[in-house]
Formats: structure tokens, C-alpha cells, sequence
């Protein structure tokens, strides 16, 4: 009994810590218009890394961020519940998904992946390599680069590719929307599945190099915790 007792009680404790460790973000503008260009995220560990690389990818003490597909929304000011997402395509390869939205489609498998071109502009931005292209005091370079990620995620087509520098850049580069970037690779650019109350939202970019705590550790350290305390009680039987 008091082995039972004991299990329980552990499970109890991992379970709060849970709910104590929910990851959220509050979505900011930030430079845009119209409905398309930056948006911020505040209150997230991933911060700390964003200014570690430079500081590029960061206005008002938030990230910059933007969004994956164009027919799911945010509201500025809003607090929302978010997954990192990270899974597997049809090859095993790891990959990172933007999930129930999207013009872009669905691999089968979960979601639409982020692509390397996409993974490799935001990855840019972030430690500052485009500097020299973006300028975040225009808006039109946040619009721009917004419709660049949309270009390389099938959510909007331009028809000329190269009249978007951002897509050119890529493409110079030898990236282009039709592989799909491997988060733990040379670029570690996820999608946050948003939500909340339960209802699926904008899934946006976000960087986070190897190591960084995401407000996920703990449902996973939940998961195998269980996991070993069912094998202790089922030992115990």
C-alpha cells in the first residue's frame, strides 16, 4: 500500500508542475501594416537566446516573430497556450509542423513542415545576417518578409519570386520551399502551435538553438515519469 501511496503522490507532484509550467506567449505588433508583417511574442524562455545572437530578433523585450499560414488569426495584446512542434516525415527525418490551418496542406502526417528556405530566412534575421536587408524601421521590409515566408510555405504564391528580396536571397542561397528544414539541423527554426481555450490559432516561427527550455520539458519529463512509476507499481504487484 504505502508503494501505491508513493506513486500516486509522485505523479500527484509531476502533475502540478505541469499545470504550474503551462508555456504561454503574448502576441505584440510589431512592424506592420495592413495586417501583414511582424508580430512579437513576449514572456517566453526563448528570449534569452534571441538576445545572445545579437539582439537582431528582438524588439520591445519581445521576439519578433511571424506568422506560418494565412487563414488562421491572433489578436494583439492576447495570451495564448503554445507547443513547440517537432515530429517525423515519411523518411524519419525530424521536422516541425504548422498544424489544422494552412492554405499550404497537410504532409499526411500531421501538419504542413516548415521548409529549409523558410527555416533559413528567419534564421538569418535572427542572428543578424540581414541586416543589411532588413531594416526594422520599414515596414515594408516586414511585409516583405512576411510574404517571403507565406512564398515558401505554399500560402501565398508570388508570382514573381524575384521581385521579393527575401525570396531571391534564398533562392541565391540554394533554398528554396520545396524541402523541408530539419529543426535540429544547421537551422533550429520550429512552429509554436498556438491555442486557446482548446481552439487551434496562428502557428508562428520560432529560433531556438539546442538546449534552450521551451515549456515542454516538463510534459515531457511527465510522460516518462509515468511511464517509469507504471513499471515500478507493475513490479510491485
Amino acid at each position: 500500500m504505502k508503494y501505491t501511496v508513493a506513486i500516486l503522490s509522485a505523479a500527484a507532484v509531476m502533475a502540478s508542475t505541469l499545470a504550474a509550467s503551462a508555456a504561454t506567449i503574448t502576441i505584440g505588433g510589431g512592424l506592420r501594416s495592413g495586417g501583414i508583417g511582424e508580430f512579437t511574442g513576449s514572456g517566453t524562455p526563448f528570449l534569452a537566446d534571441y538576445v545572445a545572437a545579437g539582439g537582431y530578433g528582438v524588439r520591445n523585450n519581445a521576439i519578433i516573430t511571424f506568422c506560418l499560414e494565412r487563414n488562421e488569426f491572433v489578436s494583439l495584446g492576447a495570451t495564448y497556450d503554445y507547443v513547440k512542434n517537432v515530429g517525423l516525415d515519411g523518411s524519419g527525418a525530424t521536422v516541425s509542423r504548422a498544424v489544422n490551418g494552412g492554405l499550404g496542406g497537410d504532409d499526411g502526417l500531421g501538419g504542413d513542415p516548415i521548409s529549409i528556405a523558410t527555416a533559413y530566412l528567419y534564421h538569418q534575421l535572427v542572428t543578424g545576417n540581414l541586416a543589411a536587408l532588413y531594416d526594422k524601421t520599414v515596414v515594408a521590409d516586414a511585409q516583405a518578409f512576411q510574404r517571403a515566408v507565406w512564398h515558401f510555405e505554399d500560402e501565398w504564391i508570388l508570382a514573381d519570386p524575384s521581385s521579393n528580396k527575401f525570396v531571391q536571397y534564398a533562392l541565391d542561397a540554394g533554398y528554396d520551399g520545396s524541402v523541408n528544414n530539419d529543426p535540429t539541423g544547421m537551422f533550429p527554426v520550429y512552429a509554436l502551435n498556438l491555442t486557446q481555450n482548446g481552439e487551434r490559432k496562428q502557428d508562428m516561427l520560432v529560433w531556438c538553438p539546442p538546449g534552450v527550455p521551451d515549456g515542454g520539458l516538463t510534459l515531457v519529463m511527465l510522460g516518462a515519469g509515468l511511464t517509469g512509476l507504471a513499471f515500478a507499481r507493475r513490479r510491485l504487484a
